[in-house]
């Protein structure tokens, strides 16, 4: 069972000796039409590893608040992969923050940022077992950018979740989709994991913005976890509406907030020609998702109540709540699956 794993192989796997290495560069040059190769590494005959902790800054851009390096695309390539599997990731997205907010200080268990201008940081567990290659390049739009850059990790380290150790074998997948244009009551599915793939959800990001400037009605939608993926509708219920999920409610009318568990990080309600905008994460170290037969992960773009209840989430069809809009959905989601004979 999944509670047996989670001493015993921690036990087996932290026996071998623990052994740190990494890199710091200073001063590099990153540029749009080709990948900096910050550290390529290679694991001790025996052992396995994991990236630990990787960290970037770097010089505003003229005129504004934000940093070249806020943009920059990380990628892993893991054990020997010749596309990587964790990334391309632009640096504020990768710390769960949407539309590349510049906001600092804060910090949480495996991300943060502390100076104006770069300063991010990750404590994010990416684990090999032979070789990992992690390269910087700059999206398009960015030509070149000076960068200051680390990254750390650790041989034979146990893979951890807040207090859950995972086996020795887990993988992490970093899963980016967009959804240009999600018809009003449409669902966007954020991840989906075949039948017989056992896993744990680490974090979920989305960048909300309203195609049409409408209202924030579309924040009524629910979010459902399917396991196995063809479950039925509604699944496991992980919010009764959007801002639900990353702990708040009624949308979200504190204000943003950045805590350990959760955040809002963009918060714009529209005004004139300029559309709603939300963005916000929720971390599960703490409130642990885990699936032992596949996971279909989906969100609704507004929603609708049961006549004969009135309830959220427990029909497809029913009345319409509010004027919710057509919406461009952008969702990251951090998922840990391991080999089912685990």
């Amino acid at each position: 069972t999944t509670t047996c794993l989670l001493a015993a192989l921690a036990c087996a796997h932290a026996a071998a000796p623990l052994q740190s290495f990494g890199i710091g560069r200073s001063q590099v040059v990153l540029r749009a039409d080709s990948e900096y190769e910050l550290l390529s590494y290679n694991v001790s005959a025996g052992s396995s590893a994991a990236i630990t902790f990787f960290w970037i800054t770097g010089d505003p851009i003229a005129g504004g608040p934000q940093s070249g390096v806020d943009f920059a695309l990380w990628r892993f390539y893991i054990d020997g992969e010749q596309t990587a599997s964790v990334g391309p990731l632009q640096t504020s997205q990768a710390a769960l923050v949407g539309n590349a907010d510049p906001s600092a200080p804060w910090d949480n268990d495996f991300f943060g940022k502390n100076s104006k201008f770069g300063g991010w940081h990750f404590n994010l567990m990416i684990p090999f077992a032979k070789s990992v290659r992690v390269t910087l390049q700059m999206p398009a739009n960015i030509p070149t950018e000076r960068a200051f850059a680390m990254v750390r990790g650790v041989e034979n380290i146990p893979i951890t979740v807040g207090a859950l150790t995972l086996p020795p074998t887990a993988r992490l997948t970093a899963s980016v989709r967009t959804s240009t244009n999600l018809p009003v009551l449409a669902f966007h599915e954020l991840v989906n994991f075949p039948t017989g793939t056992p896993g744990l959800i680490l974090g979920t990001m989305i960048d909300l913005v309203s195609a049409d400037g409408g209202s924030l009605n579309s924040l009524e939608g629910c979010w459902h976890a399917y396991m196995p993926p063809s479950a039925p509708y509604p699944g496991l219920l992980l919010g009764t509406g959007a801002e639900d999920y990353p702990e708040s409610a009624y949308y979200f009318n504190a204000g943003p907030y950045r805590g350990p568990t959760s955040g809002l990080t963009v918060m714009d309600p529209g005004h004139g020609a300029v559309p709603s905008r939300v963005s916000f994460y929720k971390l599960h170290h703490r409130d642990p998702i885990f699936f032992t037969d596949g996971l279909r992960f989906e969100w609704r773009n507004g929603d609708v109540t049961d006549p004969a209840t009135g309830q959220k989430c427990i029909t497809t069809g029913g009345d319409k709540i509010g004027s919710p809009g057509i919406s461009n959905v952008s969702t990251l989601v951090y998922v840990y699956t391991w080999p089912a004979e685990a």
